[in-house]
């Protein structure tokens, strides 16, 4: 008894000489589940309006940037992965804060329109892009946020964290999956960008996905689209919002993706780039 003790205080020493520490982002066990809401299809670019709690893990980001003379807004999708955390794209995050610049985030939750309803509001105190990110080709795109301020699961919030794994996701038996934004409807008159909508993607074989985009890492990325045929799809201000698919046999929505990139809103016979949450899933937890 003794001696198995030993090693366990022998194995935490090397985890924290490898990582520095323990992991220490943790995972809720009660994810991907709605708060009084069923699992209905309902009625992004050609999606469908969202009803309240009909994904409650989705989270708005409104990025202002003080430039002295002007300010510029960047809004970017995300999703809860715990009380204190969000996951959202790379590209969402600001890369120039060591020019001095003034750069306030805020975080809102719970809302499906952004112009008659205030939501849950955070401030984002800290942003963690992933270190190998490239901005150019978009590989290793995520990030996560850290808020001011946990937010709380239950009735009155009817917030719920998403869930995450590291399984490959064509394994797991997820025949239901949706795209989830406050993005434009239109890319050129930019119109509808604060209503929550909703879109059925499907998930593109990987050659199929090579034929679009020649330099996607299928490893760490993946094909969506919701119609080749064109007129649905994900746009500007989509970015780092969640790809979820229902797991039948949990009954539980997961995360298998985020918003990467992709040509024009819901170009014809174009399929979107997502992050693959699977790739990712150690970094998640190592962050600290």
């Amino acid at each position: 008894m003794v001696e198995m003790n030993k090693k366990k205080v022998s194995n935490v020493l090397i985890l924290i000489l490898l990582f520095g520490s323990i992991n220490l982002i943790e995972l809720p066990s009660k994810c991907g589940r709605r708060i009084n809401h069923s699992l209905l299809e309902y009625r992004i670019v050609g999606g469908d309006l969202s009803q309240i709690n009909q994904w409650p893990w989705q989270v708005f980001i409104n990025i202002t940037v003080d430039f002295g003379l002007i300010a510029k807004q960047i809004n970017c999708g995300g999703s809860i992965v715990n009380e204190n955390w969000i996951l959202t794209a790379a590209h969402c995050v600001p890369h120039f804060v060591r020019s001095g610049l003034k750069v306030n985030i805020e975080a809102i939750f719970g809302a499906v329109d952004l112009k008659n309803s205030n939501g849950i509001r955070r401030k984002v105190v800290r942003w963690l892009a992933h270190e190998k990110f490239d901005y150019v080709n978009k590989q290793n795109d995520i990030a996560l946020m850290q808020l001011n301020e946990s937010v709380s699961f239950d009735d009155n919030t009817k917030l719920a964290p998403i869930c995450l794994s590291k399984l490959d996701h064509s394994k797991l038996r997820i025949p239901i999956c949706y795209a989830t934004g406050f993005g434009f409807e239109n890319r050129f008159f930019r119109q509808n960008d604060h209503q929550l909508r909703h879109v059925k993607e499907l998930i593109i074989d990987e050659r199929k996905c090579r034929q679009y985009y020649p330099d996607i890492n299928n490893s760490t990325q993946i094909c969506v689209d919701a119609d080749l045929g064109g007129g649905h799809g994900t746009c500007l201000g989509d970015s780092g919002g969640p790809l979820q698919c229902f797991h039948t046999d949990k009954n539980r929505w997961y995360q298998i993706g985020l918003i990467s990139y992709g040509e024009p809103c819901a170009l014809p016979e174009t399929p979107d780039v997502f992050t693959k949450i699977e790739y990712f899933y150690d970094w998640i937890l190592q962050q600290q």
